[in-house]
């Protein structure tokens, strides 16, 4: 009986042990769901301000953007260099160095985005176009363009692509944004480009 017992014991000890796992896994991926979101929400909000009360399009279509310039960082050398000049050695090693590109790299893409949680203005349409979120006043050809936020291993730093502007005339680049006691800021924008 007595082994029994202990049997029993260690057994709760296990359970209650996999229910703190459990628990604390859930709140760590609400948490960064939630980040997630509000690093979308930020950059399609910053986008805005250069067009007021224009009618827009806003599509999730920027992941191999995002993830060829990750590749870009990884093998070329002068774009390595360029960016720790304007980062400074500190916040490049951050984002950037060994392992940390591969956490970015290895960040899944937006295809599994919730339209709810985007929020923008009342004035957009929501519609969902090949599993991607894409939110319409018809008749619009400007667009806002963003790929998934991707987070360093400490979420201290997200990146997203951004694109903004008129069909022949965009804009754009890579927003970095810096958690800063539990608040996202804007930090600065990298690899930005005219077409």
């Amino acid at each position: 009986m007595r082994f029994y017992s202990q049997g029993i014991n260690a057994m709760r000890i296990i359970i209650y042990l996999f229910l703190i796992l459990f628990i604390s896994c859930s709140s760590t991926y609400n948490h960064l769901e939630s980040d997630f979101y509000t690093i979308i929400n930020m950059q399609i909000e910053r986008n805005l301000e250069n067009f007021n009360g224009q009618k827009v399009n806003i599509k999730t279509n920027l992941d191999d953007y995002i993830v060829r310039y990750f590749d870009k960082i990884d093998t070329d050398d002068f774009t390595n260099c360029a960016l720790r000049e304007k980062l400074g050695n500190a916040v490049f090693s951050q984002i950037f160095q060994d392992q940390n590109l591969q956490f970015l790299k290895g960040q899944k893409g937006n295809e599994m985005l919730d339209s709810t949680l985007i929020k923008v203005a009342d004035k957009f349409e929501v519609s969902w176009n090949s599993n991607k979120i894409s939110r319409t006043y018809l008749n619009s050809s400007f667009s806002i363009n963003v790929s998934s936020p991707k987070f360093t291993s400490k979420e201290n730093y997200a990146l997203i692509g951004f694109a903004y502007g008129y069909e022949e005339a965009m804009e754009g680049g890579i927003s970095v944004f810096l958690n800063k006691n539990g608040e996202w800021i804007y930090y600065t924008s990298l690899d930005a480009w005219i077409e």
